[in-house]
């Protein structure tokens, strides 16, 4: 299948998201910025686990300038354009929720798998960012991706006492 825009041309940034929730927090988030248009994908009264996207999302979302999709399998369907439909554009947001069904090593597991996916899609580690609701989670994430090789700078990482190398000197 094919589809077309009729978007004329905009010197702002387009932001489409697939669920309302993180519709509206990124709306809150951009409040007051005039040149950033947040888009939500019409819901046609499907329930989130059935949504399949018209070819007029799917065109809404490669006009877009960043995409935000939460996947699993509620959304298999975004994660499958994504991957069919690499973008040419140099932004990528994977985001992804703690529910009660979900493993102790969920968030660092998680967190681990996004950053493997940007460097499958040639981002650098140094323009990779990882956010959590709390400081602690950060440290805890942080140390889980040192331990798997994956080079960490933060806020975090930058103090001493978060060096094990430093803390071994320190402590003999």
């Amino acid at each position: 299948f094919s589809g077309c825009s009729n978007k004329e041309s905009k010197n702002g940034t387009t932001i489409c998201c697939t669920i309302f929730p993180i519709y509206d927090w990124v709306s809150e988030a951009c409040a007051g910025c005039d040149d950033i248009e947040v888009i939500l994908l019409e819901d046609t009264g499907t329930g989130m686990h059935s949504f399949q996207p018209a070819v007029k999302d799917l065109v809404t979302i490669d006009d877009c300038d960043i995409f935000i999709y939460v996947g699993g399998e509620s959304e298999a369907w975004a994660e499958e354009y994504v991957e069919k439909n690499p973008s040419k554009k140099d932004g990528f947001v994977y985001v992804r929720f703690m529910t009660g069904d979900d493993g102790e090593d969920y968030l660092y597991e998680e967190a681990l798998k996004a950053v493997r996916d940007a460097q499958t899609r040639h981002f650098r580690y140094g323009d990779m960012a990882i956010l959590s609701k709390s400081n602690k989670t950060c440290s805890e994430i942080a140390n889980y991706l040192s331990s798997n090789n994956i080079p960490v700078v933060s806020s975090d990482s930058l103090l001493l006492e978060s060096s094990n190398e430093v803390m071994l000197l320190m402590n003999t």
